[in-house]
C-alpha cells in the first residue's frame, strides 16, 4: 500500500510543472521546457486537461502524459519576435495579423514548429554575387532553392539564414565527398578516424570526428 501510493505521487511530481493552463486544460511551454521533456514553444496539457475526438473514437485522459495530440480545433500559433517568442494564439489569422504590428517578427505552427509567415527582410545570393532583396525569409528561401550554390541572409544582421552550398568531408587534410544535406556528410565522415565536415558556405568545421 506504501509503495503504491509512492509510486503515484512520483507519477504526480513527473508530469507537474509551472504555468498556467487554458479552458483546454493546457498551455504552451515557454521557459525550461527541456526540464519537463518539452521542446520551446511546445503546447501541452496537464493533469486534469482531456479531449476526445467522436470521429475516431479516441480519447486522450487526463494524467496520461504532457506531450498528448492536439486536436485540429486547438491549433496554436506562436508569434516571434527576433527570435523571443511573444504571445502564442488559436487563430492563424489572428497570429499573422498581430505579428504585422512588429519588425523582424515569424509566426509558427506551434505543433508542427512550421514557419508559416514572416517579414524578416532577407537578400538572397547567388555564388557569393547579390540577386535581390525579399520582404521575408520564406520568400526569399523559396526563391533561393531554384538556384545553386545560393544562401539567403539577413538584410539587418548580415547572418545566413539558409543555404544550398556542398557539404564536404575531409579526412585529416585528405578530400573524401561532398554531399548536399549536413546530416549525409556527417553520416559519411563518422566511418572515418580523424575525420570532419565542413560547410561549404563558409568553410567552417561543423563536425568534427
Amino acid at each position: 500500500m506504501i509503495t503504491t501510493a509512492s509510486l503515484l505521487l512520483s507519477a504526480t511530481a513527473a508530469y507537474a510543472h509551472p504555468g498556467r493552463t487554458d479552458k483546454y486544460g493546457g498551455h504552451t511551454c515557454r521557459t525550461n521546457c527541456a526540464q519537463w521533456g518539452l521542446q520551446d514553444g511546445q503546447y501541452h496539457y496537464h493533469n486534469g486537461g482531456s479531449s476526445s475526438n467522436s470521429s475516431s473514437g479516441s480519447s486522450y485522459s487526463s494524467g496520461s502524459s504532457l506531450n498528448l495530440p492536439v486536436e485540429e480545433s486547438h491549433e496554436h500559433f506562436n508569434v516571434f519576435q527576433n527570435g523571443k517568442l511573444i504571445t502564442v494564439l488559436h487563430s492563424k489569422t489572428d497570429a499573422i495579423n498581430y505579428a504585422k504590428q512588429y519588425s523582424h517578427a515569424i509566426v509558427q505552427d506551434a505543433n508542427t514548429y512550421e514557419v508559416l509567415w514572416d517579414n524578416i527582410h532577407t537578400q538572397v545570393f547567388q555564388y557569393g554575387k547579390y540577386v535581390n532583396d525579399f520582404e521575408s525569409q520564406i520568400g526569399a528561401v523559396n526563391y533561393a532553392k531554384g538556384h545553386e550554390y545560393s544562401s539567403v541572409l539577413d538584410a539587418e544582421t548580415n547572418s545566413v539564414l539558409w543555404h544550398n552550398y556542398p557539404y564536404h568531408v575531409y579526412q585529416g587534410d585528405h578530400y573524401l565527398d561532398w554531399f548536399h544535406k549536413k546530416e549525409d556528410a556527417v553520416a559519411y565522415a563518422k566511418q572515418w578516424a580523424n575525420s570532419k565536415v565542413l560547410d561549404g558556405l563558409t568553410y567552417e568545421v561543423v563536425w568534427k570526428y
